[in-house]
């Protein structure tokens, strides 16, 4: 597991990788948060998200 630092609170977050859960997650993302955007307005949400990180 590793440690992450939330900005907006200043705790620290236990993050845990799960390789197999990565297509699991996107799905859902797009199924519950991003259905209604077309396939350029996701590519470049997740490149926001990306540059952010």
């Amino acid at each position: 597991m590793e440690k992450g630092y939330s900005n907006e609170q200043s705790e620290i977050v236990r993050v845990r990788k799960i390789p197999e859960w990565g297509e699991y997650l996107r799905n859902q993302w797009e199924y519950n948060f991003a259905n209604h955007l077309s396939h350029e307005e996701r590519k470049q949400f997740i490149f926001m998200i990306l540059a952010v990180a």
